[in-house]
């Protein structure tokens, strides 16, 4: 089911690619699912894990729509 998240909260996760780090994004849970699903139908090796170090309390975030 597809929704658009009033107000999200946004968290810190790092991109793995083979073991090594290779950015830091923003996202939502919801977000990070999804595109954790898509690299393993695709059998990507990059994988996006939830960075447990860093708060993230972004209260202004942009929703954009298609």
């Amino acid at each position: 089911m597809d929704y658009i998240e009033i107000n999200p909260k946004l968290y810190d996760y790092v991109l793995i690619t083979d073991n090594s780090v290779q950015e830091f994004v923003k996202l939502t849970h919801n977000e990070a699912k999804r595109k954790n699903y898509a690299f393993a139908l695709n059998k990507v090796n990059k994988r996006l894990v939830l960075n447990k170090n860093t708060q993230s309390d972004v209260n202004d975030t942009i929703v954009v729509l298609p």
